[in-house]
This record gives C-alpha cells, structure tokens and sequence, in this order.
C-alpha cells in the first residue's frame, strides 16, 4: 500500500466529493487527535507545548470549532517563532543540555514531533511526569516507526510533488523511530495511565487534502495529504494518576 509505485498512483489521482476543497483542509484540522485534545483541556488549563516551533498551536486558543480564551499557554522551543510573543510565559531552551525552570505550573502538557529529536525519549517523559499535578496529562504524536521504509521525499519531488518529509530520514536531526508499544510500555513504567494511542488516519480527507494541495500547487497541503495516507503520525495520551 505504501510502496513508491503506489504512492505516486496514489497522489496524482483524483475523487468526486460532496466537501469542499476550501473545506477540507478546516475539518482536518478539527479531527487531528492534537486538535482534539487541545480543545477537550478542562477549564482554564495551563498548556505547555514542547517544542513550539513557530508557535502556531496558540492560534488555536480563538479559532476553529470553538474558542478556548481560557487555557493558558507555556511554550519551549529551540528560538522564538513567528506566534511565540503570543503565548503568555516562552522560554528558548535545549532539552538534551537542559530543563527550563517554569513560572506557571502546566496541568497539560503537548509535545508534536518532538520525541524522535531528543537524545533519551524516556527522560523527556519521566520530566513530563514529574511536572504534572494528579489527573494532569501529556498529549504526545511522532512519526510512525513504519516511516523508516517510506520512499523519499525526493522521489516525489523529482516528479514535481513538493512535499515535507515522508521517509523517516528524510529529516537528518531525527534519532529515533519509537513505536507505540514502546512510548507506552515507557510511559506505563513512569507511573501514567493510557488515555488513548493510535495512528492518525483520515482517508477520506487524505484524498480531499491531495487535490486541493494539487489543484494549488500546495506542498503542505499534498505534505497533509501524504502523512494521512501513509498513516505517518502516532499519538498517544498518557495521564498522571
């Protein structure tokens, strides 16, 4: 199924739909399990987003589905992003040479495609545990260890598919293809409860994303597009008892 012939099949084709392009990208983004938890947090949460990149999980505090005026926002990130000056406490740090000390205790904690960066995953975890109050949880996804025997991006690219990583080392600073089994059994020896764990998998809008990011010459979209199909996200949610 995700071999390079039938991807590149795959991504040049073209389905009839009742959603519109403009759309799909929107209910995508309401379905992403990250999304999902980010706007189920009990009342006036405090979030804190390791790895914040850009910053652009904060836009999500008043926009899509519904508003969430009340969560508070910690981010760690390597340097500051386009949205970082947005979060209400930001700090610029390494994790493998260290832990930054935080002003706002967080009651949740997200962590998008970074665990497969760090040095020792299970630190990072036994951190999480540690900051976190009773009933407080940590929302984690990274790429599926099946990503290791994906077809390059390049192979795409050659073809004229700008796309995002697809083949796990597609991306040099990635470390570690972790399964699921393994984040959990880790999480499990810490002490956390499993609240969920899974493969984001969308197929039907995996199609929608693909000819909107075609018909617009689109790398994200078709990059979207691609994860969806090829399964490359897992996730899980832990829970400190």
């Amino acid at each position: 199924m995700h071999s390079e012939r039938d991807l590149l099949a795959w991504i040049s084709q073209s389905c009839s739909s009742e959603v519109a392009l403009h759309d799909a990208h929107d209910w995508y983004l309401i379905q992403l399990p990250r999304i999902v938890y980010l706007k189920n947090l009990p009342e006036n949460s405090v979030l804190l987003d390791v790895g914040a990149g850009d910053g652009s999980l904060i836009l999500f505090r008043d926009w899509l589905a519904f508003s969430r005026l009340d969560l508070v926002f910690v981010g760690l990130s390597m340097e500051p992003g386009l949205h970082t000056e947005r979060y209400d406490e930001f700090h610029t740090c390494d994790l493998d040479k260290e832990k930054p000390i935080l002003r706002k205790s967080p009651t949740a904690i997200i962590a998008c495609q970074l665990v497969e960066h760090v040095k020792d995953y299970r630190e990072l975890l036994k951190w999480f545990f540690e900051l976190l109050p009773s009933g407080g949880t940590v929302f984690i996804d990274w790429p599926s260890p099946h990503t290791v025997d994906l077809p390059s991006r390049k192979v795409f690219e050659s073809k004229g598919y700008d796309i995002t990583t697809l083949n796990f080392f597609d991306d040099r600073t990635h470390t570690n293809a972790i399964s699921i089994e393994e984040i959990v059994s880790s999480a499990k020896e810490l002490g956390f409860l499993i609240v969920n764990q899974g493969m984001v998998d969308m197929p039907y809008l995996a199609s929608r994303l693909r000819d909107e990011g075609r018909m617009k010459n689109d790398g994200y979209l078709l990059s979207m597009a691609m994860w969806l199909r090829t399964n490359f996200v897992s996730y899980c949610t832990l829970r400190q008892p």
